[in-house]
């Protein structure tokens, strides 16, 4: 295992200050990559949300809209879906990674027997990351019905 750069030949003080220096800096890089995977939900629900809305207004409006126009906003929901599992996947693997530089760079910046990080393994995965893959899930169910509805409307 590499020696962290702070156990050079340096004083006890100045080796406290660079390693709090380096755990300041990880929670602000997991505080990060918390805040865009949260804006990335926000983003890909509002859009779903727009094409669902515009999606079932064509199907039930009086006015002739193609259908084939009314599928490619359907698929182009349904992509998006996939786009979205897959900013979440990503999203997540960023997340734990600066979790875990949290808690190595925590080891030294903190006084001994005292802990700050987050320990439990994996929390993001079982909790917001089954929520968010749900929901997805949920999303594509519903383009599904919407293009059985529109298929049966043709016939």
């Amino acid at each position: 295992m590499c020696r962290p750069v702070w156990k050079t030949k340096m004083s006890d003080s100045e080796d406290f200050t660079k390693a709090t220096n380096a755990f300041r800096a990880a929670i602000d890089l997991m505080k990060l990559g918390s805040d865009q995977v949260h804006s990335r939900l926000s983003a890909m629900l509002t859009a779903n949300t727009i094409i669902i809305a515009v999606s079932g207004l064509a199907i039930t409006s009086q006015a002739k809209i193609p259908t084939n126009l009314i599928a490619a906003l359907i698929g182009g929901g349904l992509v998006l879906c996939l786009v979205w599992g897959f900013f979440v996947f990503h999203g997540l693997q960023v997340e734990n990674y600066y979790r875990h530089k949290t808690e190595e760079f925590e080891q030294a910046a903190i006084p001994s027997g005292k802990q700050l990080a987050i320990r439990t393994s994996n929390w993001k995965y079982w909790g917001y990351g089954i929520a968010t893959y749900f929901t997805i899930a949920v999303f594509i169910g519903i383009y599904a019905t919407l293009l059985f509805i529109l298929l049966t409307r043709i016939q």
